[in-house]
This record gives structure tokens, sequence and C-alpha cells, in this order.
């Protein structure tokens, strides 16, 4: 049985789900449904464990703006992300066992080979593989992304933040290298989880010493101005619905997505409306062994 028939079969998710629509212009079709099928499969059950172990998360990024505009998964977004206090998201790791398979919760303590700088929720039936990384032994299924944020002093935030980015960048072209032949690949396992632990203890270093921001600092796709907020803004919040279901979010979301994004309510031109990681191969239906295999 494949996920998505043990998803649909669970009731999970009503019949009328899976089929196409049109949302905001943008036909969503029914591969997409199938992909989101699995998101939110991973989403109930990351929830799950957050509320056995009273887990602070709430969504962020697209998936923040998603719950707010849309109600829902942003109609061409084909991922999940959600945020964590730092001393929530380590408690995470130590219950990385309450996920059975084929949920697979991982970061480069977990998988060599891994050069990604946060946890990763995978389904390990599935497929979100990028073609840059065909190559690696990493579980490498449907994810949702798990994010922690950090204290920061701010006279030191922005200096911090482009050194993160450089050892963000060299475990990134670890991952590239590990591809080519003749290299010593054990070095560069052993180079991915020092550049690893060098990221998370950079990122910790302001935490507990009482300043009033936060940021999440162990990623780079968005400038560190986008990636900074007043501690106020996340202290608390509440669920907000989203597709068939709820999702957290933080108490301060309006000025978060004013940071993060400016003109939130505005729409992308139809143009740049799409799948949002082009470079993949994505499949609900197949195991990423499948595409390795090949």
């Amino acid at each position: 049985m494949s996920e998505l028939e043990r998803i649909k079969n669970s009731g999970l998710l009503s019949p009328s789900f899976f089929l196409p629509e049109e949302k905001c212009d943008f036909y969503v079709s029914e591969q997409r449904k199938m992909l989101w099928a699995i998101l939110l499969d991973l989403l109930i059950e990351f929830q799950r464990v957050c509320k056995k172990h009273n887990l602070t998360y709430y969504a962020m990024f697209g998936t923040l703006l998603g719950a707010i505009r849309h109600k829902g998964i942003i109609p061409w977004d084909d991922d999940l992300d959600v945020a964590m206090p730092r001393t929530d998201y380590e408690r995470l790791k130590s219950l990385k066992n309450e996920f059975k398979f084929p949920y697979h919760m991982t970061w480069p303590d977990v998988e060599s080979e891994n050069g990604y700088s946060f946890i990763k929720l995978r389904n390990s039936e599935t497929t979100a593989m990028s073609y840059a990384f065909t190559h690696l032994d990493i579980d490498q299924g449907i994810f949702l992304d798990i994010f922690p944020y950090d204290e920061v002093n701010e006279a030191t935030y922005y200096s911090d933040q482009s050194i993160i980015k450089e050892l963000l960048i060299r475990n990134s072209n670890n991952m590239k290298m590990l591809k080519n032949e003749g290299v010593d690949k054990d070095m560069i396992r052993a180079d991915i989880l020092e550049t690893f632990h060098k990221i998370e203890n950079l990122a910790q270093k302001d935490n507990g010493k009482g300043y009033d921001k936060i940021a999440f600092r162990t990623i780079s796709f968005d400038p560190p101005e986008r990636l900074i907020w007043s501690k106020a803004n996340h202290s608390n919040s509440f669920p907000m619905k989203f597709e068939e279901f709820e999702i957290n979010i933080p108490e301060g979301w309006k000025k978060i997505l004013e940071v993060s994004y400016g003109d939130w309510k505005k729409m992308p031109p139809a143009e740049e409306r799409g799948i949002v990681h082009a470079n993949a191969i994505f499949d609900p239906n197949l195991p990423y062994s499948h595409y390795q295999n090949q």
C-alpha cells in the first residue's frame, strides 16, 4: 500500500480534498493535492508529538503566510515550515524515536551525509529529492522543515550571520563533493558534522542573556534582516484554520509577515507562481529509493 492509499483509507482528509481546483487564478492539480496530502499527514504527526510532550511550535515563512492569506497551503507551494523555541527544538530531538516508520526525523547528527542545518521530518516512502543531491546516503522523502529560533544580540547579529552563511555554504559544498570519485568521503562526512556543530554553537551563543530579539540563525535563504524580530512577536500562539485542520500561528503574525514579505497581502505575478523547489523530484507515490536505484 502506498502512503497516499494509506492516507486516503485513514479518512484523514475528505475525498473532495484531492480534487483539482482553481485557487487565486492558479490551477492546483491532482498531483499537487497528493503532495499536499503527504505534507499534511507529516504536520499531523508532528502536532501529535508536540501535543503529547507539551512542545511549543507555530507556522512560519510560507506556511504562516498561507495560513493567514489562504487558510491553508499557498496554492503554488510544495512544502511546510514550522518553528520552535530552541529549548523545545532540542527536546524534540530527544524524542526522535516517537516517530515510527515511515516517518523519519533527521539532522546531521543522525545522518552523516546530511548537511542541512535544521531538522527535517520526512516520509521515507515518498520522494523529495534534490537533483544536486541524488547521490547522498540520506533519507530523501517528502519533508516538513522544523526551524529553531534563538535569542540575538543585535550588536553582533549581522557579523555572526555572515559567518554562519559561510558555514552553510561549506556544508552545501561538502554534500556536492561526496559525488566525486577519489575524494576522502569519511573526511567530508566528518567535516559536515563539525561544520554543523559550529553553526549550532554560534546560533545559540546569545541564549539566556536577556536580549529582546530572536532570529532564525541556522538558515540563510532570506537576508538576515528578514529573519530577526522582537521576542514579543513570538511569545504566544493560537490556532488558525489550515486546510481541513488547524495550525498554531504566532501572536505577532502581522509584524512577522511585514518583516518577511513587506506587502504580504499582494499576490506574486502569475509567471512567478509554480513549484517552489523546481530543482527537485517530488513523488508522493514512490519512495526515494526507487529514483536512487535508477
